[in-house]
């Protein structure tokens, strides 16, 4: 029966291919209004990128059913195994066609797929199945008889399919050929040969949204939705009480709200005082390194990062500056676009990238900023590179852009002195103004250093491994910037040097355990040498830069502007994993469950030694916190953050 079974998975693959094609072609026709003013070839592409989501939708619905045809042997010839998988099938083959026909009228009022929004259906089915009844019943008939339609026509298919003559077959044929279907199905449906599988962001090719929701389909995003942890609206108080509490949080002085829609929507008046020509910026974010590990911004150890210490002595410091979670996801997400790390979204690798949002490459993008982002990582990891790419940058390298990379590697990707030399070389070339990122990855554990001389700490020394990798991500750093001070391009440059997330953490040290270094070093002197205390975190990076160059975009950042905040009104968010921790008005406050637990204070009791949740309740703080996670979770649910 190998030759039946073969035929029928197939004729299902292409069948089913076509008809995913024919209905994104219809989509596209449907809302052709949005991609009106795209060009013909960029739209084919996105259409012709669909087939590779098509393919795994596919591949992991109904090419595991037929995969489970070969597992019947001989058997699978049976009139009655025929008709079960017949049964399987089917409600796959609705569930399709009801999910693209709900995602045709959902489309253009959220402008995104169809994803979370249908497990949260099933949380309440009786009363969704009522509601749809008493509003859209003639709808619902017509529904129910194209349903029918389908059913039919794929019970004929299904019966033509099974009705090839074919001859059985011994076993030891079904054993050569169970891996073999099994190694290629497994292929299609983790979409190619990547290193990570297919996700959300390898959709987007650009930083045209509408064109990347064009190679996706609502199968598919549904499908990815239904085996993540479900995401429901906040309802924690008046939405309009927590837009105007967020938005006193987020504000600068002058800056204007435009949409009540869009709490976080706002143009804003540059309040920076380095006023000058539009600038390069490069950002170095480096894997996993808290500012307690660094002598700049802890004087009380014997400093491992003597490099960046000397950097840091001719920037601005942030000595307040918190990361929005524990992974380089929500580290990566926040620092480009803006969105912080949220309990139940982390937004990389989520539905929510199809969302309307800003970012730094594509604020710069408009004004003809040359991009670059080199990640030492391997190709996919993390699916960073993917994302960077829908954020608007125009030129990626990884890990496999490197000749004979395996001689220069380590467990997660290229050695840093290698990352570092390439990007300066990259630099290099780049025509001005310029945007370039780069991501080592030594520091990121196991700790391991490429030779023995790097081997400082010998055994028996307290983090013996991670102060040697310090101290060899800290010289290949000091390297980069003594190549980049022979360039054309250095002083008008703002060097900005952060860490994507905090890797070593200390029980109950809840500020040492979020805090993050942040430079922004100026070699032209436009921003004198300091400190600057204001409460901060990575998802104030976009507008701080903005603010910096002089733009005045709309924009709907969840962070502000370092540079220009008042002194005591700013305020950050770090999301533990089992508890989140709030910081503002020189206070860290802990919730579990959205409940404050413990409160203490950062001046004078660093370390939490006092907890006075009980003695100093603080309703403001506690209501602010609320509000900035409802205003954002709902803003993303309802992709009404930007537009």
């Amino acid at each position: 029966m190998i030759k039946k079974n073969s035929l029928t998975l197939a004729a299902v693959l292409v069948l089913l291919t076509v008809l995913f094609s024919v209905a994104r072609i219809g989509f596209l026709t449907y809302h052709w209004k949005i991609f009106e003013g795209f060009p013909i070839g960029e739209i084919l592409l996105s259409l012709l990128a669909g087939i590779r989501f098509d393919l795994v939708v596919i591949t992991q619905t109904m090419g595991l059913i037929c995969f489970f045809l070969f597992l019947f042997g001989n058997w699978s010839d049976n009139r009655w195994v025929n008709r079960l998988f017949f049964f399987l099938t089917l409600p796959v083959l609705v569930f399709y066609v009801s999910i693209y026909i709900a995602d045709l009228g959902y489309y253009p009022i959220i402008k995104r797929h169809l994803s979370f929004e249908v497990p949260l259906v099933f949380n309440d089915l009786p009363g969704a199945v009522r509601q749809a009844f008493s509003g859209y019943l003639t709808l619902i008939i017509l529904y129910l008889v194209i349903i029918g339609l389908i059913s039919f026509g794929w019970f004929r298919f299904w019966k033509r399919l099974r009705a090839i003559p074919d001859r059985k077959s011994g076993l030891i044929w079904h054993l050569l050929v169970i891996p073999v279907v099994f190694v290629g199905l497994a292929i299609i449906g983790r979409g190619g040969l990547q290193s990570k599988p297919t996700d959300e962001n390898f959709a987007f090719r650009n930083q045209h949204v509408q064109l990347g929701n064009l190679t996706l389909n609502a199968p598919y995003t549904v499908g990815v939705s239904m085996v993540r942890d479900r995401v429901k609206k906040l309802e924690l108080m008046d939405s309009n009480r927590a837009r105007t509490t967020v938005q006193k949080l987020v504000a600068l002085p002058e800056d204007i709200f435009l949409d009540p829609n869009y709490p976080l929507l706002r143009r804003s008046v540059s309040h920076s005082p380095y006023k000058r020509p539009l600038s390069n910026v490069v950002i170095i974010i480096m894997e996993g390194i808290p500012a307690l590990w660094t002598g700049s911004f802890n004087p009380a150890i014997t400093s491992d990062t003597p490099h960046i210490d000397q950097i840091a002595a001719k920037g601005l410091r942030f000595t307040r500056f918190f990361g929005v979670g524990l992974y380089t996801t929500q580290g990566f997400g926040a620092l480009i676009s803006s969105i912080p790390a949220l309990p139940s979204i982390t937004l990389i690798n989520s539905p929510f990238v199809q969302n309307a949002m800003l970012s730094i490459p594509r604020v710069l993008k408009k004004l003809d900023y040359n991009m670059l982002f080199l990640s030492g990582y391997f190709e996919g990891s993390a699916s960073i590179d993917s994302f960077m790419k829908s954020m608007g940058v125009q030129k990626m390298l990884n890990q496999n852009d490197f000749e004979n990379f395996e001689e220069k590697s380590h467990t997660w990707g290229l050695w840093d002195e290698y990352v570092f030399d390439r990007f300066h070389k990259e630099i290099k070339e780049l025509k001005e103004p310029f945007l370039a990122i780069v991501e080592p990855c030594t520091t990121h554990t196991p700790h391991n250093v490429p030779d023995a001389k790097w081997l400082v700490y010998k055994e028996g020394t307290p983090n013996r491994k991670w102060r040697n990798v310090l101290r060899y991500t800290d010289w290949t750093m000091g390297e980069f910037f003594r190549k980049a001070a022979t360039l054309d391009t250095y002083e008008n440059t703002l060097y900005i040097i952060t860490s994507d997330h905090v890797s070593v953490t200390k029980p109950n040290h809840y500020a040492d355990s979020a805090r993050l270094p942040l430079i922004l070093y100026t070699p032209g002197g436009q921003i004198p040498p300091g400190e600057n205390d204001i409460i901060s975190s990575q998802t104030d990076l976009l507008p701080t830069i903005m603010d910096y160059l002089g733009l005045t975009p709309i924009h709907a950042s969840a962070g502000k502007s370092m540079l220009s905040a008042e002194p005591g009104s700013g305020f950050a968010m770090h999301f533990n994993g089992s508890f989140i921790l709030w910081f503002q008005d020189g206070l860290v406050s802990r919730y579990t469950n959205m409940v404050p637990d413990s409160r203490y204070q950062l001046t004078g009791d660093w370390k939490n030694r006092k907890n006075i949740i009980d003695q100093r309740p603080r309703p403001d703080i506690d209501t602010a916190f609320r509000a900035y996670l409802q205003t954002v979770q709902n803003g993303l649910l309802n992709n009404r953050i930007y537009k």
